[in-house]
C-alpha cells in the first residue's frame, strides 16, 4: 500500500514547456527562410558578377588581339619590299633599307639572312638608320626570332634597355611559306611602343601576348609570368580550334583565375587576358558580410519578438488551462 502511494506521489515528467517550443518555431522559421534566401541570392550575384567578368575580359581579350594584329601586319608589311627579290645586292639592300628609315622612322637597324648550304640562315647585309655599325645586338635572340619566323612566317621580342624605361622591339620576317623560293628573313629593329603599350597598361585585368610553346611575348609592367608552357589552361587553349574562349582555371601556385583568350589570327600568337577570382568576386564578398550583417539583425529582432510573443501566447493558454480546471 506504500508503495503504492509513493508511485502515485511521484510527480509526472515534464517535456519542453509549450512557450520554449513557440519560442523556438517562431526563430527557426523567419532564420532557415531568410537564410535560404540569402544563400540564393549571394550565389545568383556571384554567378552573374563572373558572367559580367568574362564577358569583360573576352571584350578586352578580342580588342587587344584585333589590336595587336593590326601593328604586327603593320610592322611585317614595312620590311616586306627588301624581303621580295632577296637576295640582294649590299648596294641595292642599302638603298631599299634607306627608303624605308626615311618612311618610317620607328625602325633603326635591318639585317638580312639567307640560308646557307649547311641549312643554317646565315646573316649577311646589316645597315642602320644613322649609319652607325658598332651596335651590338644579342645574337642568341636574334637567332631565336629568325627560326621562330621561318616556322610562322613573323616573330616577335621586346628587350628591355638597360637603365632606361625604353623597350627595343626585335622582328622577324620569313618567306619561308614560299616554296618557289629559297628561305630569306629580314630582322629589325623598331622603338614604336604601340604594339607594347596595350600590354603594359595597368588595368584589372593583366593581358599577355603568348607564342604557341607558351613564351611570354609582352606583358604587363612588373609582371614575373614568363613561360605558360606548363599551365594546364594553356594547354586546353592549344587543343581547341576556337579563336577566342574563357574558363574558370588555377594557376600553378594554386590562384584561382578567370581567364579569357583569343587568337591574333597572324603568326601563332594568343592573347591572354588574367584576373584573379578573388579580386573578380570582391563585391560579392562584401555583399556576403553586409547581408550576414543583415540577416543577424533580423534574427536578433525576431529573438525579441518571438519572445514577447510567446510570453503572449501561453499567458492566454494558461489562463485558459486554469479556467478549465475550475470548472
Amino acid at each position: 500500500m506504500l508503495a503504492q502511494e509513493a508511485k502515485n506521489s511521484t510527480p509526472p515528467k515534464r517535456g519542453v514547456s509549450i512557450k520554449v517550443k513557440l519560442l523556438l518555431l517562431l526563430i527557426l522559421l523567419p532564420t532557415i527562410a531568410l537564410s535560404l534566401y540569402f544563400s540564393l541570392a549571394v550565389r545568383l550575384f556571384e554567378s552573374d558578377k563572373i558572367a559580367y567578368i568574362f564577358d569583360s575580359s573576352a571584350a578586352v581579350s578580342k580588342t587587344l588581339a584585333s589590336q595587336t594584329s593590326a601593328e604586327l601586319q603593320s610592322l611585317a608589311s614595312l620590311v616586306k619590299p627588301l624581303l621580295e627579290n632577296y637576295p640582294r645586292s649590299e648596294k641595292d639592300f642599302k638603298q631599299v633599307a634607306g627608303d624605308i628609315f626615311v618612311k618610317n622612322k620607328g625602325i633603326t637597324w635591318m639585317t638580312g639572312f639567307t640560308r646557307s648550304e649547311d641549312g643554317e640562315m646565315k646573316a649577311e647585309t646589316s645597315v642602320s638608320s644613322d649609319g652607325t655599325t658598332d651596335l651590338v645586338h644579342p645574337k642568341e635572340l636574334i637567332d631565336n626570332l629568325v627560326t621562330a619566323a621561318c616556322d610562322t612566317g613573323f616573330a616577335l621580342k621586346p628587350v628591355a634597355v638597360p637603365e632606361t624605361q625604353n623597350i627595343n622591339i626585335y622582328f622577324a620576317v620569313c618567306n619561308a611559306a614560299d616554296q618557289s623560293a629559297s628561305p630569306h628573313a629580314i630582322v629589325a629593329l623598331t622603338q614604336n611602343q604601340d604594339v607594347f603599350n596595350g600590354f603594359k597598361r595597368h588595368t584589372i585585368y593583366s593581358s599577355y601576348l603568348v607564342s604557341k610553346n607558351g613564351n611570354q611575348i609582352l606583358g604587363p609592367s612588373g609582371k614575373s609570368i614568363e613561360d605558360f608552357s606548363y599551365w594546364a589552361f594553356f594547354s586546353s587553349i592549344q587543343g581547341r580550334n576556337n579563336p577566342s574562349g574563357t574558363m574558370d582555371t588555377t594557376s600553378p601556385d594554386g590562384r584561382r583565375l578567370l581567364a579569357s583568350y583569343s587568337r591574333v589570327g597572324f603568326s601563332d600568337y594568343v592573347v591572354l587576358s588574367l584576373i584573379e577570382r578573388k579580386s573578380a568576386l570582391l563585391a560579392a564578398e562584401t555583399l556576403f558580410w553586409k547581408s550576414l550583417i543583415f540577416l543577424l539583425a533580423i534574427v536578433s529582432f525576431s529573438l525579441i519578438i518571438s519572445v514577447f510573443a510567446s510570453n503572449t501566447l501561453t499567458v492566454t493558454i494558461r489562463d485558459l488551462a486554469q479556467a478549465t480546471k475550475v470548472i
